[in-house]
């Protein structure tokens, strides 16, 4: 009989510590940063700018730009969309660079990128189908009642068989 020991529990800053011994030394940190920073821009600014509330016994959700004053300001300050493709097109000159040493060609680095997409999305897009066959129930109707009335606000009525009526 084994016996199954208790996960250890590591400081956030010890687990980042590990992580950055384990980093190849030739990463560039700096496009790294920049990844995860406008990453959390991206996330944070659609997270504060949904605003929700209930409005006649019903989850109704908006915009805060078009609700705060001189908010659109932000969105110019914050434009982070052409660091996406500065990391992404480095991202791809390094994988390239590296396919091209092992011998590879533009089909290698096409089918191992696709692959890369491929996966998780095929997951997503099954789940979904799975769901709207009515394979898969969802675990809280009303989760997903609310959430489709935040991302589909233009359904007028939402019910858990067909999902959305306009």
């Amino acid at each position: 009989m084994s016996v199954i020991a208790p996960p250890r529990r590591h400081s956030p800053l010890a687990a980042a510590r590990a992580l950055a011994a384990a980093t190849p030394a030739g990463r560039d940190r700096y496009v790294d940063l920049l990844r995860v920073g406008s990453m959390l821009v991206v996330v944070l600014g659609h997270w504060l700018m949904t605003v929700t509330f209930w409005q006649d016994g019903r989850l109704t959700g908006g915009n805060a730009l078009t609700s705060v004053r001189g908010l659109w300001l932000a969105t110019w300050v914050l434009q982070v969309m052409p660091v996406f493709f500065f990391v992404g097109g480095f991202s791809n000159l390094v994988t390239v660079e590296a396919v091209t040493r092992r011998g590879g060609g533009w089909v290698e680095f096409v089918t191992g990128r696709a692959a890369r997409l491929l996966r998780p999305g095929t997951r997503v897009g099954s789940a979904g189908l799975l769901r709207s066959k009515g394979i898969v129930r969802p675990v809280s109707n009303g989760f997903v009642v609310s959430l489709i009335k935040l991302v589909a606000p233009e359904c007028t009525a939402v019910n858990t068989e067909s999902l959305c009526e306009r």
